[in-house]
């Protein structure tokens, strides 16, 4: 089984741009896990979306790897 169609998002503050997104996957994978799914992580992507999408922030890693 695969986990479909979540959204995970977070509100970063542009003078502060330190994002919990990867903890943030971290614990959804955690929670895959025990309950026996997985996320299919060549359809998993990251998108910023606002002023912060101008800045150059380093990629999302996880344990799945390098996200989109």
């Amino acid at each position: 089984m695969y986990v479909d169609d979540f959204t995970l998002s977070e509100l970063l503050q542009l003078k502060s741009h330190a994002s919990k997104m990867t903890q943030f996957l971290e614990n959804l994978l955690t929670w895959t896990t025990n309950n026996h799914t997985q996320v299919n992580s060549t359809k998993t992507k990251e998108m910023i979306i606002g002023p912060l999408a101008k800045i150059n922030l380093p990629l999302l890693t996880t344990s799945l790897g390098t996200i989109e």
